[in-house]
């Protein structure tokens, strides 16, 4: 965080509560409270602005300070900005940057006290200067930024406080269990001071579906809806399309310390199930259930043996009840204790094989932040096909996983099915 003096911002619309510079009063967030008094949500939405009104709608922004809509056409449009902070040391914006903005009510000289998901989050879309005079005639160059925002669980829960009293009985998810560093896009524009950006931080996109996609680091911010303001209803980003939901419908509670979801990485599934929604997998028999983890392969929808290469199915030793698309399937039992899964396994380090044999999943604060351990279990696992598939031992795989969480001890390793694909997650 940088140690700068910052302002706090104005967000035109009334989703979350109005923000004001410390300099000066801030009319519209007197019209929100009037707004909010009277219980008139259509007065807020009409001084919104969206993505489709913005910089070409009659405002710009709430701050009155803020250029008029003939003014910004006319300012010159900049690439980077460079602010000075109270030592004099410069720190860079540019297009395309996620900014920190002081929310509304807090006092600059409270910013140490603050973290990082306290603050308001935007994307920079244009930069552009202008030279004014001051009182004293002196010239004066200021800069204002356009900033597309990114709402917090709270903004999204206002907004829609607001739209139940006019639609009550519209269906809406709850995300009152989410992450404080989940924020949702939105098409909603401003256009602020400078002096309002307080630093420059990542944001990610989460996407769901992706077993590539490296650890979201805890208090990080990132991405996986898009955020409709007119009726506080989401979508899933186009990155994170191929997601989906559990059996149940809910989504994943991004922010719930007691949620625990198993992954299925197959290329047929691809998605998190609560372990509630879970059957147990018919593991009568196997001795080592980490082989039965392994051979669920991220690149194969078969199961496959230690080498990476498929296995016959033979019957089930025993029924089930069954949940969601995999009910009345013939469930998938795999050879994976034979002597050959034995042999190979002899040539694999014993790290690796925890690191590979455990299930992949997410929530309840398990390593690999928000996106649980499945880019790590799955690297694990190819790295031991890898491995048994040449032959060969391999002396270097500790530097490829130096990163690598440990295997969480407290996750139970009961082997459940997919309801999906019927295989052992």
């Amino acid at each position: 965080m940088v140690n700068k003096q910052a302002h706090s911002a104005t967000k035109q619309p009334h989703t979350a509560p109005l923000a004001q510079k410390t300099r000066k009063p801030s009319h519209a967030g007197k019209r929100k409270a009037l707004a909010d008094e009277h219980a008139r949500p259509r007065k807020a939405r009409r001084m919104r602005v969206d993505a489709s009104d913005a910089v070409s709608g009659p405002t710009l922004s709430a701050d009155p300070e803020a250029p008029t809509l003939r003014e910004w056409r006319e300012m010159v449009v900049n690439s980077t900005l460079s602010i000075a902070d109270e030592d004099n040391n410069l720190h860079e914006f540019e297009k395309g940057d996620f900014v920190q903005v002081l929310p509304q009510g807090v006092d600059p000289e409270d910013l140490p006290n603050l973290v990082c998901s306290d603050f308001w989050v935007g994307c920079i879309c244009d930069i552009r200067s202008r030279k004014k005079r001051t009182m004293e005639g002196l010239p004066k160059k200021e800069a204002w930024v356009q900033v597309q925002w990114l709402y917090s669980p709270a903004d999204v829960s206002t907004l829609r406080a607001r739209e139940i009293r006019t639609n009550p009985k519209k269906p809406y998810t709850n995300i009152s269990k989410f992450s404080p560093y989940e924020r949702f896009w939105s098409p909603h524009k401003d256009v602020i001071s400078c002096e309002c950006l307080n630093d420059v931080v990542r944001v990610d996109d989460f996407r769901e579906a992706d077993i590539d996609r490296p650890p979201i680091p805890d208090e990080t911010f990132f991405i996986r809806y898009h955020l409709d303001t007119r009726t506080g209803h989401f979508t899933a980003t186009p990155q994170n399309k191929s997601a989906h939901d559990c059996v149940c419908g809910t989504p994943y509670n991004t922010g719930d310390p007691d949620e625990r979801m198993r992954f299925c990485p197959r290329p047929a599934c691809r998605r998190a199930y609560h372990v509630s929604c879970l059957d147990p997998y018919p593991a009568a028999g196997f001795t080592d259930t980490r082989t039965l983890f392994i051979s669920s392969h991220p690149h194969k929808n078969r199961p496959v043996d230690m080498r990476g290469s498929p296995r016959d199915m033979r019957p089930p030793s025993s029924g089930g009840k069954g949940k969601g698309k995999g009910k009345g399937k013939e469930r998938a039992v795999y050879d994976v204790d034979g002597p050959e899964t034995q042999e190979v396994a002899s040539l694999l380090p014993e790290a690796l094989v925890a690191l590979a044999g455990q299930p992949v999943v997410r929530g309840g604060g398990t390593g690999g932040g928000v996106a649980g351990n499945v880019w790590t279990v799955c690297r694990a696992r190819l790295k031991v096909y890898e491995i048994t598939e040449s032959g060969l031992p391999d002396d270097d795989w500790e530097e490829e996983f130096a990163d690598a969480p440990e295997p969480d001890k407290l996750e139970a390793m009961t082997v459940y099915q997919c309801p999906h694909c019927v295989g052992p997650i």
